[in-house]
């Protein structure tokens, strides 16, 4: 892919160690047609700070130590993941030869988009980078930004299987297994998502991407069992899945 002009990845690198900081940062900066903004941080506290006060989870790609004292950067990360499930993490680590087998057991949950040595050559991180410029690229516009019972959190649009409606809350079930409470309104969450979302009932609003099957008046989803599909909106799912799928 070409990104030349798609300079708006913003990436944001964590480590107690400033001369590992310095040089994930100058590697970055070297190609800013890709990589633009970057910020620093040497603690997970000032990370997740700045995350959630000053941009709000609006940044796309975060290294992130996977050894800190005491396990905070994987602590930190399995927050990221439920506050930002938009974020693309790369952890870096102080020795992949040793207990590596262990930490990535650990880390694993959280879908790491890459795994660095922090001794690791120039190239190495350079690919990661360009392979998570990428990523971000081909996403976009990917996500959303909810009210949740976890504060503010970007949703990916890609991520939720569906929504139901329970009298003034509104439960977004993710393909992660994770669970979004808000008090949106399923019309206004409607509006927010892009075609691929159908409104199958008064109560359920579906990702097709996830759609299986229809059975009688129930619809199979490839995660999260089977919802009920309302008379009012039955015919329509039918057109919409022959027509994205080759079936009703």
């Amino acid at each position: 892919m070409d990104l030349r002009g798609k300079n708006n990845t913003r990436l944001l690198i964590c480590d107690d160690d400033n001369t590992v900081l310095e040089k994930f940062r100058k590697i970055a900066e070297e190609e800013p047609a890709f990589i633009r903004p970057v910020r620093c941080f040497q603690t997970v506290f000032s990370l997740e700070t700045y995350l959630a006060d000053t941009v709000r989870g609006n940044a796309d790609v975060i290294i992130l130590s996977a050894d800190f004292p005491e396990q905070k950067g994987i602590r930190t990360a399995y927050r990221l993941w439920q506050m930002y499930p938009h974020l693309l993490i790369i952890f870096s680590m102080r020795d992949l030869s040793s207990g590596v087998s262990q930490l990535f057991s650990e880390i694993r949950p959280y879908a790491p988009f890459g795994i660095l040595n922090r001794s690791c050559v120039h190239d190495e991180v350079l690919l990661n980078l360009r392979q998570a410029a990428e990523q971000t690229a081909l996403n976009a516009p990917r996500c959303f930004f909810l009210k949740t019972q976890y504060g503010m959190a970007a949703v990916r649009y890609n991520y939720i299987v569906y929504a139901e409606s329970e009298k003034r809350i509104v439960h977004i079930f993710l393909n992660n297994g994770l669970q979004y409470d808000s008090y949106i309104k399923m019309d206004t969450l409607e509006q927010a998502l892009p075609p691929h979302f159908l409104r199958i009932h008064q109560s359920y609003l579906i990702n097709l991407d996830y759609a299986e099957q229809i059975d009688g008046n129930d619809l199979i989803m490839t995660k999260g069992g089977s919802l009920p599909i309302s008379r009012n909106y039955k015919t329509v799912l039918k057109e919409r899945l022959y027509s994205l799928k080759g079936f009703c």
